[in-house]
């Protein structure tokens, strides 16, 4: 008997149902299995969280701090703000790299050592030498002989530049010599040394000897002085306007300004005089505007007086009594190009002298215009003038101009020679061009050397002898290879070289050590190095923990890279996660709706067999 229908398809679902169930079994496993991978992937990302590396500090020529990962290549490369460390092996000895290595065993000394890195330069400066001079005879003989007129020549500006001043000051005090020195040899000429007075007097007699003399030359002169002062006036007129032969007409001005004419003719005086007399007084006449009167206004009393600058230090007198003052006095106001009277600073009238020409005008014309009305006042006025201001003056030889030195021919300034002469050498010295970084190198050269103590790079003056200047210079001691071998050992893999893992993992491990260039003071530190001829470097031993450029920092870098790796490893969990899901609920649908139809099918199979069995029973 075959199989119904229904039963082919329950067992059909039978077998579907079957199969979801493996799937989903399988499905939740896969499930499983991404926890255990997210798992992993938080421990190594967390792993990545934790690591640490090892980073070099360094302060850049500006001041600035960073740090980078330590590697060898890293602690030697030389930088200006660094302290200097190196790598040494169990064995002692110390990690180089290639190039250091190379140039080491190209130099024979540390100066060739430290050129390799371009550190050295030649400095040019010239020296100073001295040899004997052949040729000091025959210039000694030759100085001996231009000394002599280099020094007259020297003597004769002097003497010049004084002569200059000296007649500079002689033309201020004698502004008008070639008129005195007319006037002086014109006197000597005529009259030899006589005095002026006794001549005068000798002709119109003085004021003793004139009184009661009725005729001849001093008879103008007697009655003047007897109270008829106009027979004064032809006495004036010879002393003002006589040439030596007569008297001519002639307008003149007061020292107050009033203009008035001068009558022709001298009177009885002149017509009484020979030609003698009348060339003696032609040649007073000429000297007078050179005479100054003698300073005192009153022959009666003692001392100098100056009546017109009392008169003005009163301040109470008017102007015409001023006037009048100034006309019989010695003196006359000071005034400028204007006739306008010049003040002192303290705002008072100054006066000065008048000249003998100048007192003869004023004279004339008190008596001209009768403005002395005492006969007393004008005999004394008289005596004044005749046996005062004319007896104390005198025509002397006027100040004589200083003598021009004779000149001399300019002779250049002989140099003494010496019997030494002077050359200059040039020189040159080997000098470091960067202190810091030839030090650094100085090191190395000497760690690589064997020695492990380094005197400092040594300042030195230079002096240039020609150029009279001095330089500071830092030069490099002479110091050549010690011959001692396997002082050192060369990275050879520069993948080691430029390696912060191997690094760290070297350090860690102990497979290098670590030591620095350290400043040593032997005359102060304890310990003396006597190595060491001052100051300088010593290489210590320093565990790398201890160093202050060293320290251990979270790797950023691996951190970074797990954490891109975590999160993609997490969205590909989560994305597959997802779509299990989505499967196991694809799966859950079918199975139900299996189900559902499942039992619909059983019950419909059931009801079959039990309507079977009814038919047969």
């Amino acid at each position: 008997m075959g199989m119904s229908a229904s039963q082919a398809r329950l067992l059909s679902i039978t077998s579907r149902l079957t199969n979801n169930e493996f799937r989903s079994q399988t499905i939740t496993n896969s499930k499983l299995r991404l926890a255990e991978k997210s798992q992993e992937a938080s421990a190594e990302y967390m792993d990545a969280l934790n690591s640490q590396q090892l980073v070099f500090g360094v302060y850049s020529d500006n001041g600035e701090y960073t740090t980078q990962k330590l590697t060898p290549a890293l602690i030697y490369d030389y930088a200006p703000l660094k302290n200097q460390y190196a790598l040494v092996n169990p064995a002692g000895k110390m990690l180089v790299s290639a190039v250091d290595a190379r140039n080491f065993e190209n130099s024979n000394t540390l100066s060739e050592f430290l050129d390799n890195y371009g550190l050295l330069e030649n400095v040019e400066y010239t020296q100073k030498v001295e040899k004997p001079n052949p040729n000091y005879q025959e210039e000694l003989d030759k100085y001996n002989e231009d000394k002599p007129k280099y020094d007259a020549y020297v003597q004769y500006l002097k003497d010049k530049e004084q002569y200059d001043k000296d007649y500079k000051a002689w033309q201020e005090r004698n502004p008008n010599y070639d008129q005195e020195l007319e006037i002086y040899k014109n006197w000597v000429a005529t009259m030899g040394d006589k005095n002026m007075y006794n001549e005068f007097s000798s002709i119109v007699g003085t004021s003793d000897s004139a009184i009661g003399d009725s005729s001849g030359t001093k008879y103008c002169y007697s009655k003047a002085l007897n109270g008829d002062s106009g027979c004064y006036k032809h006495i004036l007129n010879l002393v003002i306007n006589s040439n030596g032969t007569g008297c001519a007409p002639m307008g003149v001005t007061t020292t107050t300004g009033e203009s008035i004419m001068v009558n022709a003719g001298g009177g009885g005086t002149e017509n009484s005089m020979d030609a003698s007399q009348k060339d003696v007084m032609g040649m007073i006449s000429n000297a007078m505007p050179y005479c100054k009167c003698d300073e005192d206004d009153d022959l009666g009393t003692s001392g100098k007086q100056n009546s017109l600058q009392e008169v003005l230090d009163a301040g109470t007198a008017s102007d015409e009594n001023i006037k009048l003052i100034q006309l019989k006095s010695d003196y006359k106001l000071v005034v400028d190009n204007d006739g306008t009277p010049i003040l002192d600073a303290n705002g008072k009238y100054q006066t000065e002298l008048k000249t003998l020409y100048e007192k003869a005008v004023d004279l004339y014309y008190l008596i001209d215009n009768g403005l002395v009305t005492d006969p007393v006042e004008m005999k004394e006025l008289l005596i004044n003038f005749t046996d005062g201001d004319m007896k104390n003056v005198s025509v002397q030889a006027p100040e004589a101009p200083p003598v021009e030195p004779t000149p001399v021919a300019f002779t250049e300034c002989p140099i003494k020679p010496s019997n030494i002469i002077i050359e200059y050498v040039n020189n040159s010295e080997t000098t470091v061009n960067d202190k810091d970084k030839a030090q650094w190198y100085t090191n190395l050269w000497y760690m690589m050397n064997g020695s492990d103590t380094v005197n400092k790079v040594q300042q030195k003056e230079i002096f240039d002898d020609e150029k009279n200047e001095s330089y500071s210079v830092f030069v490099v001691e002479s110091a050549e290879k010690s011959g001692k071998g396997g002082t050192y050992e060369v990275f050879e893999d520069m993948s080691l070289f430029k390696s912060d893992d191997w690094l760290e993992f070297a350090l860690e491990h102990g497979m290098v050590t670590m030591v620095q260039a350290q400043y040593t003071n032997p005359s102060a530190d304890s310990g003396k190095v006597p190595e060491l001829t001052s100051e300088g470097i010593t290489w210590k031993s320093i565990i790398y923990t201890n160093a202050s450029d060293i320290r251990s920092q979270e790797d950023e870098v691996a951190i970074a890279i797990a954490e891109v790796k975590y999160k993609n490893a997490i969205r590909e969990i989560e994305n597959k996660d997802k779509k299990f899901d989505q499967d196991l609920k694809k799966l859950d649908t079918e199975h139900t709706a299996l189900q559902t139809e499942y039992d619909s099918i059983k019950e419909v199979i059931s009801k079959n067999v039990d309507r079977s069995f009814k038919a047969f029973s």
